[in-house]
């Protein structure tokens, strides 16, 4: 039986800090990326910063996933590998539009423990990978 979802957080700049908050977990092995502000939004990165070759081409560093505050939804930006997306949650994957943005309008405690199970799947790929 699915575990009962606490009360939803809807306020943006509340889902905004949780997924932040979430996401400083990761750092290290990750290095935070300038983050700020784009513009009024407020955002937040994380990156490997060591040297790697990936599909033949060299990269100093490589994208892991962020937070942004979009108009409407927090923008939370993980791409996830194919081979791992069938181990993500069901109702994490529902808020997925394309590729690698995950549209957040309502956050519980489920749903957080879902985007940190992704986390932690991601980072176990980029270690296998040799990215981190």
């Amino acid at each position: 039986m699915p575990a009962k979802a606490a009360a939803a957080t809807s306020s943006q700049g509340e889902i905004y800090d949780q997924v932040e908050s979430l996401l400083r977990h990761f750092s290290p092995p990750f290095t935070v990326g300038p983050g700020g502000k784009v513009g009024s939004k407020r955002h937040y990165d994380l990156v490997s910063k060591k040297e790697v070759l990936i599909d033949g081409r060299k990269r100093t560093e490589h994208y892991f996933a962020s937070v942004i505050e979009q108009k409407g939804y927090i923008g939370f930006y993980f791409s996830v590998p194919l081979a791992l997306r069938p181990t993500i949650s069901p109702r994490l994957l529902k808020t997925l539009k394309g590729k690698s943005c995950f549209h957040i309008t309502s956050l519980d405690d489920v749903l957080l423990a879902d985007m940190k199970a992704a986390l932690e799947l991601g980072l176990q790929h980029f270690r296998s990978q040799g990215w981190v």
